[in-house]
C-alpha cells in the first residue's frame, strides 16, 4: 500500500454511491490513470475494496 491509496479509497467513500471512471477519479485527485488503475488494484488486493472495483469495503478498511 502507498499513501496514495488511502487518498484514493477516501475519494470513493465521499462520492457516497456515484459511479466514477478511474479517468475522472485521476483528475480529481490530480494523479494518472496509471496510478489509479495501479492504487485499486493494490486495494483490491488488500482487501479494501471490491473485485469489481467499486465499493469500499468499509468495515476492512476502519480495521486497516
Amino acid at each position: 500500500m502507498r499513501p496514495q491509496d488511502i487518498v484514493v479509497i477516501l475519494k470513493i467513500i465521499s462520492n457516497k454511491g456515484e459511479k466514477r471512471m478511474n479517468k475522472d477519479l485521476a483528475s480529481d485527485l490530480f494523479l494518472s490513470a496509471a496510478e489509479v488503475s495501479n492504487s485499486l488494484g493494490r486495494s483490491v488486493a488488500a482487501g479494501l475494496i471490491d473485485d469489481e472495483k467499486k465499493k469500499v469495503r468499509t468495515q476492512a478498511f476502519i480495521e486497516f
